[in-house]
């Protein structure tokens, strides 16, 4: 009998990929809050950076109807949380990405942020100035 070798990170690692181009090809994102609560929970405990490119793919998206801003509201506070968490033992390609993340939140989605009732924007101006901080002492 033929016997299948998977490896776990891998398999994972092919979901995220796969997920990421999916997302990248959508004109909205009809997925479950869950998805979105999961895909930011693994990029955090992992430093996936497949995850984090999917969490850039869903930053990018700026025409999202307004009956996915829920999608939208979520990964934005996940975002928030992902860069208070950042540490300095992160490589410099998930810092370039996470910094990639950051600029096109500020470019594409901060008038949003503004009107989004009870948004953590202090919360989002904090996460961001100790994330700068932090790269200028790696110096």
């Amino acid at each position: 009998m033929f016997q299948f070798n998977l490896d776990p990170l891998l398999i994972k690692q092919q979901v995220l990929i796969c997920l990421d181009r999916l997302i990248n090809r959508l004109s909205i994102l009809p997925f479950p809050l869950e998805l979105i609560d999961d895909l930011f929970h693994y990029a955090s405990s992992t430093w996936s950076i497949d995850a984090l490119n999917c969490i850039h793919e869903l930053i990018l998206k700026q025409h999202i109807p307004r009956q996915y801003d829920p999608i939208l509201h979520s990964s934005l506070r996940h975002v928030i949380q992902l860069v208070l968490i950042v540490n300095q033992n992160l490589t410099i390609i998930i810092i370039n990405k996470i910094t990639e993340i950051l600029h096109s939140l500020f470019n594409l989605h901060l008038k949003r942020c503004e009107s989004i009732e009870q948004f953590p924007m202090f919360e989002l101006l904090t996460s961001l100035y100790k994330f700068t901080l932090q790269q200028v002492n790696k110096k």
